[in-house]
């Protein structure tokens, strides 16, 4: 890297992205970079790219479940990450809008 070059110490690398196809992203995870995130995806998405996920311990999205009818597909999504790479727990959040005060 140009700053390492420069005598520069990097202590992270990090990619954050809001690319609709994360498909890939596990290349990216895989290679020299320390953390790649994808924010908020949906369930689909997150079910599609579970198999890439849990092939990595670096690569970090949510899903947003504020406005959706929470079933137990979200849960077992979850459990998976649990049984397959409990590792990887801390890199996936379901996150929730609070309701009130």
């Amino acid at each position: 890297m140009q700053l390492e070059a420069k005598g520069y110490l990097i202590q992270t690398k990090r990619i954050c992205t809001t690319l609709p196809n994360t498909s890939s992203l596990h290349l990216i995870a895989k290679g020299s970079v320390d953390y790649t995130s994808v924010g908020t995806i949906s369930y689909e998405d997150a079910n599609a790219t579970l198999p890439n996920f849990l092939a990595t311990n670096n690569l970090a999205f949510n899903i947003d479940l504020a406005a959706v009818d929470i079933k137990m597909k979200h849960v077992d999504l979850l459990f998976n990450i649990i049984k397959e790479n409990p590792s990887n727990t801390h890199m996936f959040k379901l996150t929730f809008k609070r309701l009130c005060c």
